[in-house]
């Protein structure tokens, strides 16, 4: 039973992590902006495209609260965009 809720809050985790960066690929927001619009520290959101991003799940939670209640993306799911790699991202980090 607690492998279940493991694997539950784990797959969560990883939509999460998932929509937050198609948001920022599709949008074309600036992290550092996201981050301080979600009064989050600048920082918060620096490795975001890269493996060893490891956010707190308040940090995820709170970006997903700011991203469904002020965008369309928070209404539809985002598209999946196969030609993205998260390694590159195609967005200012700046």
């Amino acid at each position: 039973m607690s492998e279940d809720l493991s694997l539950d809050a784990s797959l969560l985790i990883n939509q999460l992590v998932f929509d937050i960066r198609n948001f920022v690929v599709n949008t074309e927001t600036n992290p550092h902006k996201l981050a301080l619009e979600c009064n989050l520290s600048p920082s918060t959101l620096r490795y975001m495209f890269e493996e060893k991003w490891n956010p707190r799940y308040d940090t995820l939670l709170a970006v997903s609260r700011h991203i469904a209640s002020n965008s369309v993306y928070g209404k539809t799911p985002v598209a999946y965009n196969s030609q993205t790699s998260w390694g590159s991202p195609s967005v200012d980090m700046e």
